[in-house]
């Protein structure tokens, strides 16, 4: 992935040319007193990130749930029981 850097001053007064002059593929890194302090990149590289964040998170759920799963499971039919609830009422 490309990425270039915009001063902020720089980029304030040209932010119609550094906007829709983006590549397609290409980042602009802003930069205010030399630090990097936000990032223009087109809609569908943020959206495909958006989705490895959300894979990324669901997969560390879906790992803490299996590491702490004791594998005790309990039936429906004891739910209901438990709560004095009919099955037929359902």
């Amino acid at each position: 992935m490309i990425a270039s850097n915009v001063d902020l001053e720089d980029f304030a007064r040209n932010t119609a040319h550094h906007v829709f002059g983006l590549g397609l593929h290409e980042r602009k890194v802003i930069i205010d007193d030399g630090e990097p302090v936000a990032v223009i990149m087109s809609a569908g590289e943020f959206e495909r990130l958006e989705a490895e964040r959300q894979d990324a998170l669901d997969l560390a759920l879906a790992l803490t749930r299996m590491l702490a799963d004791s594998g005790k499971r309990i039936s429906l039919q004891d739910v209901l029981a438990e709560f004095g609830i009919d099955p037929s009422e359902l």
